[in-house]
């Protein structure tokens, strides 16, 4: 942006008679007419560009005046002339307004009317600061920032996801609300602007961002996807899924035990695989346990949680599985018991990853398997047993780890 080059008033006056005398001695002419279509174009930090319409009459150069309260005293009121139909008018304050108005001179000194005032705005030094959010609830969410010195109107930037941007102008106010959909998050950009009566706005360009979302509903689809580790069915840890909800900016979950008394809890990051791993010693390899899970925001820097998952049950595989084998009498499958299961059901495959059928369902701790699919059972064939135990609560059946297996081949025992 070009700069104003700022002049007197005694400079106007010895420029005007300067014209005066060059032009000789001869009947005064009217004075050019009144200024009239002043308006701001441009604007920086320190600066503000304004144009307007060249009036009727003879013009030979104008004369800008400005000041900061519309009252254009003598004595606060600084004076520049230009030849041309618009100025710059550098070395002001950022964040501020001001008062100009415009007169035309022709070649004799006649200075005509002054154009009506305008106001002129700088933008401010700095953006806003401090974002955070204030409130959530399940549709909506209100944050909030610092304002900003001279800025007297914000423009909020929103968007859902990666959806499209949103724009919306505020007044001289540090908070605002999104209100749309259940479990959203919004990035958020907040600018600082100066604007003036006739609605010019001088915006600074650098704005405060930060992400915000409403409160999340209620989780659901808990369920468990296997347990233990390569090789260790009975390793500490549990994978879960859930669905995913986009407004959590975490997750809090809680383990029970068989007797309903909690054993642990955890706060997590959503997993961008959207498989949760839970590793503890407390885990229990001999009982069913239960997980509820909740999403949660952050509202004024603290932890603001939504509401709590249906329990769900699960348990691991259970332990010390071991087959006797033998061709004529059959598998003998025993394991130990599992706190909370209702019963046992077996399952049996001669392909260890698929094929498996129910061989039978049991209270008991053991069984003697003696058909595979129907089929009596054949010496010199390698058997894939499964044991999943089952809990039924409020008419829904739960059911232990089923990724695991116990083998082996049997053969028939001559006595």
């Amino acid at each position: 942006m070009k700069r104003f080059f700022s002049v007197s008033k005694m400079c106007m006056i010895a420029l005007m008679c300067v014209l005066f005398l060059g032009a000789g001695m001869h009947v005064k002419a009217a004075a050019p007419g009144q200024v009239t279509g002043v308006k701001q174009q441009k604007y920086d930090y320190t600066a503000v560009e304004i144009v307007w319409g060249v009036p009727s009459g003879e013009v030979m150069a104008y004369q800008v005046e400005y000041c900061e309260d519309n009252k254009f005293n003598p004595a606060t009121t600084k004076v520049g002339v230009t030849k041309n139909a618009g100025c710059i008018i550098d070395k002001l304050a950022s964040g501020k307004s001001y008062y100009v108005r415009i007169a035309a001179a022709d070649t004799e000194g006649n200075l005509g009317a002054y154009s009506s005032p305008i106001e002129v705005v700088t933008c401010p030094s700095g953006g806003p600061t401090n974002l955070k959010q204030t409130k959530a609830d399940s549709k909506s969410a209100t944050f909030t920032w610092k304002k900003v010195t001279g800025a007297n109107m914000y423009i909020v930037d929103y968007r859902k996801g990666n959806g499209e941007w949103k724009s919306k102008a505020l007044g001289n106010v540090n908070s605002f609300k999104i209100s749309g959909s259940k479990n959203s998050k919004y990035s958020v950009s907040v600018y600082a602007i100066r604007k003036s009566k006739s609605g010019f706005q001088a915006e600074n360009p650098s704005a405060v961002s930060g992400t915000v979302a409403t409160l999340p509903t209620k989780i659901t689809k808990v369920k468990m996807l296997t347990s233990g580790e390569t090789g260790k069915p009975n390793a500490g840890s549990v994978y879960f899924s859930w669905s995913a909800n986009n407004a959590a900016a975490g997750y809090e979950y809680i383990i029970y035990g068989s007797n309903n008394k909690k054993m642990f809890g955890k706060t997590i990051n959503p997993s961008s695989t959207k498989v949760v791993k839970i590793a503890s010693s407390k885990l229990k390899n001999d009982q069913f346990m239960k997980i509820k899970v909740r999403g949660y925001v952050f509202v004024n820097g603290k932890k603001k949680p939504g509401e709590w998952s249906d329990d769900c049950w699960f348990a691991k595989f259970p332990k010390k599985g071991k087959l006797d084998k033998d061709a004529s009498k059959g598998i003998k499958v025993s394991w130990s018991k599992m706190k909370g299961a209702n019963d046992y059901t077996i399952y049996i495959s001669t392909n260890r990853e698929s094929g498996y059928k129910k061989a039978m369902t049991t209270k008991k701790n053991s069984c003697i398997i003696k058909k595979c699919n129907g089929s009596k059972l054949v010496s010199g064939r390698t058997y894939y047993i499964k044991i999943v135990a089952n809990k039924k609560v409020k008419g829904k059946t739960y059911k232990s780890d089923n990724t695991w297996y116990l083998s082996g081949t049997i053969y028939t025992t001559y006595r």
